[in-house]
């Protein structure tokens, strides 16, 4: 008896039967990404650029290696000017790519104008953040929780 109980579950979780609840946690997500934010946040100088902020390593080293990196600058260039796809969009990501835009933009400027390295460091940090909130999944887009 418990080896047909056990086989009617094997082929009901075959034949693709599950509970509603099952079915609820396995939904599909659309994780907030795109081309230009995942490029520029993977790209090496990011790390190299975030330790920094936390306070390893210091200013003059992060400055020699962003001279050798042009590419990280144009990877922010490229995250700027690209838009959030549509399906992404909604006030607080374009207040937070907002932020993180006009952060990052002052941490470049300062490494050619003499900012103090606590200042870099801020402004590294509060661009870390608004890039964070630019990719926290929407609320509105999660199953209930009971």
């Amino acid at each position: 008896m418990k080896r047909r109980a056990v086989y009617a579950m094997v082929f009901l979780a075959l034949a693709g039967c599950s509970s509603s609840e099952e079915q609820k946690l396995t939904g599909t997500f659309d994780t907030p990404t795109w081309p230009a934010i995942s490029e520029f946040t993977s790209y090496e100088a990011w790390q190299k650029v975030s330790y920094f902020s936390e306070g390893m390593g210091n200013l003059a080293g992060t400055k020699d290696y962003l001279k050798t990196e042009p590419k990280f600058r144009e990877l922010f260039d490229k995250f700027e000017k690209d838009p959030i796809p549509a399906k992404f969009t909604n006030p607080a990501r374009e207040a937070a790519k907002t932020k993180a835009v006009t952060e990052f933009k002052a941490f470049f400027d300062g490494l050619d104008s003499g900012k103090s390295e606590t200042e870099m460091r801020t402004h590294v940090k509060e661009g870390r953040k608004a890039i964070e909130a630019m990719l926290a999944k929407d609320k509105s887009a999660e199953p209930e929780k009971k």
